[in-house]
């Protein structure tokens, strides 16, 4: 990994097989997470801040966690009297 990189642009940049594998587990979760928020979320991943990079690897386990376990669930759901939106 190059000092100055992500580690989400690494996943996306090598060609070793063991990569690849992680990769494409990481791909599958990302095509599963819910509605048109997978944009916001790869976003997150090519952030250079650790804190957004590890929130989105968190959230997007979580999910894959919950939805496996028969969940549904609803990424940033508006809630009445805010305009905050919860993860």
């Amino acid at each position: 990994m190059r000092h100055s990189e992500t580690t989400f642009r690494f996943l996306d940049r090598v060609a070793d097989p063991y990569f690849a594998a992680v990769r494409e587990v990481i791909n599958d979760w990302i095509g599963r997470y819910p509605g048109s928020h997978a944009s916001r979320l790869l976003t997150r991943f090519g952030s250079y801040s650790e804190q957004e990079q590890m929130g989105a690897w968190w959230e997007l386990y979580l999910c894959t966690v919950l939805t496996a376990s028969g969940w549904t669930l609803e990424p940033e759901p508006e809630v009445s009297g805010t305009r905050n939106r919860p993860d």
